[in-house]
């Protein structure tokens, strides 16, 4: 059949036109949908894929910064054992050497104390003896040991000669009134 009338042509196909296009539509628009949401999907893969990605990367990162803080303790640690060792040995050495010191300066106040125990020992003796000495002189012998004295202190300063040119007083009472008055006469060996 053939229509002549353009019009009824055009009429009778709006209703297929507008089918095929209503079809078109609706299969431009599940495509878009279908694009759409494979491009969503996609995003999505690609975005967890990324985060997965940088979730992977921090937690290298975070169990490298961790296993370096470990280091980096344990490097800290071993270093304060260290030091406590050097610390305790040298604490030891400073015990030891005062200790060291102590006992010299203990034996050294003793020894200090022995000799002055000693010397008032030896110092007591010897008054001991000068008493016994005394008790045993009596006046003949003080004027002996006198003399004698006087004899040896005038050796000592050089004295060839000694004359005396006055004497006052009693010679058996005191003899050192001799003395002063020998110094005038006293005539040096040279």
């Amino acid at each position: 059949m053939k229509i002549l009338s353009d019009r009824l042509f055009k009429d009778l196909q709006a209703e297929f036109r507008q089918e095929a296009h209503l079809k078109a539509s609706k299969i431009e628009m599940d495509s878009n949908e279908k694009i759409t949401t494979m491009k969503v999907e996609s995003d999505m893969k690609m975005s967890q894929a990324n985060e997965l990605n940088e979730t992977k990367k921090l937690t290298t990162r975070n169990t490298e910064r961790i296993k370096r803080d470990q280091q980096e303790a344990e490097y800290a640690n071993k270093k304060n054992e260290l030091e406590l060792v050097k610390l305790e040995r040298e604490s030891k050495f400073q015990i030891e050497k005062m200790k060291k010191e102590f006992e010299q300066e203990k034996e050294r106040i003793q020894n200090d104390q022995a000799a002055t125990n000693m010397k008032t020992d030896f110092e007591l003796e010897i008054a001991r003896k000068r008493l016994a000495l005394e008790k045993e002189h009596n006046e003949t012998t003080l004027a002996k040991y006198q003399i004698d004295s006087t004899e040896r202190i005038y050796s000592k300063i050089g004295v060839r000669e000694l004359k005396i040119n006055q004497f006052t007083g009693d010679m058996k009472t005191n003899l050192m009134s001799l003395l002063p008055m020998m110094s005038a006469g006293l005539i040096s060996k040279e």
